[in-house]
């Protein structure tokens, strides 16, 4: 008995393991890849490369305080990045090379403009 319950574990792990996963893939820190809102944008999802730094954005009426960091790639520029409630888990790559997957989204259509969506990101090796 205690051989066949063995077995179906070891079977049932064989079956639920994910395939090979590369390395940034292992370790990127998820954002918002989870959120259904997310997930519901119809922007596909790409990935970028950049340094992530603070932005320092105006608190007021016409401001976007969730603009709060911005990825500075050498073929777009500067992208503003969407980062409400996230801010203490994007805070440790500020300063640092990045990969980020995410969906790049034009909201010129509510008053304000293109920006970055995090699905997920990991620091990259200099």
């Amino acid at each position: 008995m205690k051989i066949s319950l063995l077995a179906a574990l070891g079977l049932f792990a064989c079956v639920v393991s994910p395939q090979s996963v590369s390395g940034a893939e292992a370790t990127m820190t998820q954002i918002y890849v989870g959120f259904d809102w997310y997930q519901e944008r119809p922007e596909p999802e790409r990935e970028w490369r950049g340094v992530m730094r603070e932005r320092h954005v105006s608190t007021g009426p016409a401001g976007r305080p969730a603009l709060a960091f911005e990825l500075i790639t050498s073929d777009e520029g500067t992208l503003p990045t969407y980062a409400a409630g996230v801010v203490p888990k994007l805070a440790p790559f500020v300063g640092r090379q990045v990969l980020v997957r995410g969906k790049r989204v034009d909201l010129t259509g509510e008053g304000y403009g293109p920006e970055l969506w995090i699905g997920s990101l990991s620091a990259m090796q200099p």
